[in-house]
């Protein structure tokens, strides 16, 4: 009997076993790889030696062919799903008709059993190979298949969606405002994830209007469902929601869920489209707000879910919703895990088990770009700079504050004291609203349970993990004092300073060539009116009006520190103000005397007159004319 030789197949993607006479002898994968790493057989009667002695051109691998399904991009930019090898480019629209593949110049053995299994699943899921894939399909392969997808592009969440089909069309009449480009790619990316039945993690840097694209998406559930949709918030950005939504969708009517006069009744909550609360409420109302099937459920700043054992992230996680999104710049501050944690909110089991996650997404880079692909397509993330020319030079950000039962308590007792003539009152009032400490003893660090001071630290964590640089700009001494300490403890890693009426001018040059000539984050707290005018900080672009001023040109002039020539990015400028204060009487008095200037009337008083002072303490100059 003669030894029978080895030959390639025509179209060089399997290896026939060739008898004396030329005819093929069928044989299989694991015959191949028995002659050439078991030594020479007798393959149905025939003898044969290693494939490699006669096939010189082709490397036979000892393991079973690496395949994997990947995700591949068409010359008309859909997607398709094809066969691949994990090791290569090698891509096939079709399954393999035998358990052996050449690509490469490599020859593999085919585990026939599971390219079967992965057959039998993605029928299951009506999906081809080859055929296009529309955004459900494509996501229910990356989400719920239990499949080895490779994404074979760095695909984007928006690009993904949208080149998928199924987008929804961005309708300018949901919402009174004017959104940026980006905005509306994302407004159309959350909305289209809703239809669809899926979550989403909107996670655009700070300044870039998160609150806007979320509000888009209610207005959005609204026109879809009759369920009520939910906002879970901090409680210093309680207000501020409230007031964006009756300015920018006041369609939508909105039930505020907090403080003693909540419901306990869950069809007045279904009663209202928009439900609003806190994530403090939450936690006490779990099992009356679980009771609810919402629509849409926003939980903003969505890193304060990162610890999945906390009682916040397991009240979040616990409602039911059809689209459940997180709102975050910062969905990674300590480690991988606290991403693991925001997607068990937003797409449940979709990372696996933490135990699994763990093991696959240990703390390293490599392990952090892979677990960036597989969030993609339910993640938008935008940075300044990617959207920059999308900008205005300048972004003014109006930030209301509720303040708590405690501050209004004390609040109260000083606006109604009649020992103290009005502007003293007046001025005990704006120290409150700076540094409790300033007018109560019994007011521990501001750090301790501040609104204000809460919501400062919310915008500051993110500028910190941006490595970004903010001015913060106070008016009171002791306040100045209060927050530099505090923010000090809070940022170790970071420059904290200050500049104020105390610091000699070459001090004050000194400070700020050091903030900015600083590598990474850094903090510069400032009195407006002494650090307000000659001083140029551009390597700033985050600024802070912790407290109001009477006098616009001071805010004015304040602002322009950071946002003058030879700044090259937009700024971003936030007021701070307690909502039914004199922070707001202030605010509305800097808004009007702004809309004058604007108009060309330069005679504003620089300080409160008589009826302004009267007006922030709540009694109207024709009352107080007639006691």
């Amino acid at each position: 009997m003669t030894t029978s030789r080895w030959a390639v197949s025509e179209n060089a993607s399997a290896i026939q076993l060739l008898a004396e006479d030329g005819s093929q002898v069928p044989i299989s994968g694991l015959d191949i790889f028995d002659a050439e790493f078991g030594g020479v057989y007798r393959i149905r009667n025939h003898i044969v030696e290693p494939p490699r002695l006669q096939l010189k051109s082709i490397r036979f691998n000892p393991v079973t062919a690496p395949l994997t399904l990947k995700v591949v991009s068409g010359p008309d930019g859909s997607f398709a799903l094809a066969l691949g090898l994990s090791t290569s480019d090698w891509v096939q629209s079709i399954w393999p008709q035998a358990d052996q593949l050449i690509a490469n110049g490599n020859w593999y053995a085919i585990d026939a059993s599971t390219v079967a299994a992965w057959r039998d699943r993605l029928q299951s899921g009506s999906i081809q190979l080859g055929a296009p894939l529309n955004a459900k399909e494509l996501l229910w392969l990356l989400w719920e298949s239990d499949l080895p997808i490779d994404l074979a592009l760095n695909i984007g969440g928006l690009a993904t969606l949208h080149s998928a089909g199924n987008a929804v069309e961005f309708d300018s009449q949901l919402l009174q405002a004017d959104l940026y480009p980006y905005q509306v790619a994302g407004a159309e990316f959350l909305a289209t994830m809703y239809d669809l039945g899926l979550g989403a993690l909107l996670a655009d840097e700070m300044g870039l209007g998160k609150t806007m694209q979320a509000l888009y998406l209610l207005s959005h559930a609204s026109q879809r469902s009759t369920e009520p949709s939910l906002v879970i918030v901090p409680a210093s950005t309680l207000a501020n929601w409230e007031r964006e939504i009756k300015r920018f969708a006041p369609a939508l009517s909105v039930l505020v869920h907090t403080g003693p006069r909540r419901t306990g009744n869950p069809k007045v909550l279904q009663s209202a489209d928009v439900v609003l609360t806190s994530t403090d409420v939450l936690v006490r109302d779990r099992y009356l707000l679980d009771t609810v099937r919402w629509g849409a459920v926003v939980l903003d700043e969505a890193q304060n879910i990162k610890n999945s054992f906390a009682q916040r992230s397991q009240a979040a996680k616990s409602l039911s919703a059809r689209c459940a999104v997180a709102v975050t710049g910062t969905p990674i501050e300590n480690s991988l895990t606290d991403m693991w944690s925001i997607f068990e909110f937003v797409a449940p089991n979709y990372l696996g088990p933490l135990e699994t996650f763990l093991e696959q997404f240990p703390d390293e880079v490599d392990a952090a770009l892979e677990l960036s692909h597989r969030v993609a397509p339910m993640t938008i993330r935008r940075s300044v700079s990617a959207v920059a020319s999308d900008l205005p030079p300048r972004v003014d950000i109006d930030t209301p504050i509720y303040a708590d039962d405690r501050f209004a308590a004390v609040y109260e007792d000083i606006r109604n004291g009649r020992d103290d003539p009005p502007i003293t009152r007046l001025l005990r009032l704006r120290q409150l609203c700076g540094n409790p400490q300033s007018v109560d003893d019994s007011y521990g660090p501001i750090s301790r349970d501040f609104a204000k001071y809460d919501r400062l630290v919310e915008i500051l964590d993110e500028v910190a993990a941006t490595g970004g640089k903010s001015l913060i700009f106070v008016s009171f001494i002791d306040a100045i004092d209060e927050l530099y300490d505090c923010i000090r403890e809070r940022f170790p890693t970071s420059m904290v300073a200050r500049v104020d009426g105390r610091s000699n001018p070459r001090d004050r040059q000194e400070t700020i060539d050091r903030f900015s000539e600083q590598s990474g984050s850094a903090f510069l707290i400032l009195n407006p009116r002494a650090a307000g005018v000659g001083l140029n900080i551009q390597a700033a672009n985050y600024v802070i009006h912790y407290t109001p001023e009477w006098n616009p040109a001071v805010v004015a002039q304040a602002s322009a520190r950071a946002h003058r020539r030879g700044q090259t990015r937009p700024v971003f400028v936030y007021y701070f103000y307690y909502v039914g204060t004199v922070e707001e009487v202030m605010m509305n008095r800097l808004s009007a005397k702004r809309e004058l200037q604007e108009a060309g009337l330069s005679a504003v008083g620089a300080e409160p007159s008589s009826s302004d002072v009267l007006a922030a303490l709540g009694v109207s100059p024709l009352v107080a004319s007639a006691r």
